[in-house]
């Protein structure tokens, strides 16, 4: 089977139009593929053709045990074509106030946003999401109008950044400076001021001490550790990294959801109000997407691309037209 018609067969499964000759033809590929490569673990060198690979076999998992359904499933993203986004999670750093390099030089105003107890949302200037958890404060400027976007935590946050490889994201933790493009991290700091720590889930980043240590690369699932009492960074390793996302909205992964449920989770993520027009049969589809580390205008663009619909939003309101799914 050549590329084009492997992708054709991809494309009919998974608008739920394959006819039983080509759901057995795909399977039958998927086997030898298997049982060429050991069940995939050698196929891809790149990131994102791992990442194929990962949803390669999830695939061949689904169509041998997953039973015919009355409803129609709909993938919101191209099979092999997805490039992994970016978590970073940096914990146990303080802000201690002190006065950094640019920070109050600039004459730009800045807010301060606060959280007292649970998890609070907030959208910065450049559609950069914040969820505030605990007793944090996050310190940031009514616009980002320079060169680069620069912030200040106190306490925990977890933030998905836009994305705007023209002008990079900056977060300033105690001694350690973490710099970014588009991703989305967790920043935790504690009162001892003693130690900072970056652990990454997917993508890569650098991190740097603000006493000029070289920047430390870090790939998925790993740790930069700083120490105050040495001023040092060391590389280690992260077993649980997604337990820093509890309480939060970021997660937008989505497998065979019914699309009011889809539409629930983005009203929630970006405190919109959806109003939903067209066919009740709309109801019977069934989502598949990883739309986590989205912008509202991607995510909405992405939905009614799969759903063949449209959209219009006003301020808050969005408008969804779809004309369901047969």
């Amino acid at each position: 089977m050549d590329e084009h018609e492997f992708e054709r067969l991809i494309d009919r499964y998974q608008q739920g139009e394959c006819t039983p000759e080509e759901r057995q033809r795909l399977e039958r590929w998927l086997d030898s593929l298997e049982k060429r490569s050991g069940r995939f673990e050698d196929w891809a060198t790149t990131d994102q053709q791992r990442l194929g690979k990962e949803m390669l076999a999830s695939l061949y998992e689904r169509m041998k045990t997953a039973p015919a359904s009355p409803f129609r499933r709909i993938r919101l993203v191209p099979l092999l074509k997805v490039a992994a986004s970016l978590i970073l999670l940096i914990g146990l750093g303080y802000w201690a106030g002190q006065s950094l390099p640019g920070w109050n030089q600039r004459s730009v105003a800045y807010q301060e946003r606060t959280s007292t107890t649970g998890v609070t949302q907030c959208t910065l200037s450049d559609g950069t999401l914040v969820w505030l958890k605990g007793k944090s404060k996050l310190f940031f400027p009514t616009t980002f109008d320079g060169p680069q976007r620069e912030v200040r935590l106190e306490g925990e946050a977890l933030f998905e950044v836009a994305k705007d490889s023209a002008h990079p994201f900056l977060i300033r933790c105690g001694s350690l400076l973490t710099r970014v493009v588009g991703t989305s991290f967790n920043v935790k700091s504690s009162p001892d001021q003693q130690r900072i720590e970056v652990v990454v889930l997917t993508g890569k980043v650098k991190v740097s001490s603000l006493s000029g240590q070289e920047e430390i690369l870090l790939l998925p699932r790993q740790k930069a550790l700083y120490r105050a009492a040495t001023r040092t960074v060391t590389k280690t390793v992260e077993t649980r990294p997604e337990s820093y996302l509890a309480g939060t909205q970021y997660d937008m992964r989505f497998e065979d959801t019914p699309v009011s449920e889809v539409i629930r989770r983005i009203e929630r993520k970006f405190n919109v109000r959806i109003e939903v027009r067209g066919d009740e049969r709309a109801e019977r589809c069934l989502v598949s997407a990883d739309l986590t580390d989205q912008s509202l205008a991607t995510t909405l663009q992405l939905v009614v691309q799969a759903l063949g619909g449209d959209y219009q939003q006003q301020g808050e309101t969005v408008q969804l037209s779809i004309p369901g799914c047969s």
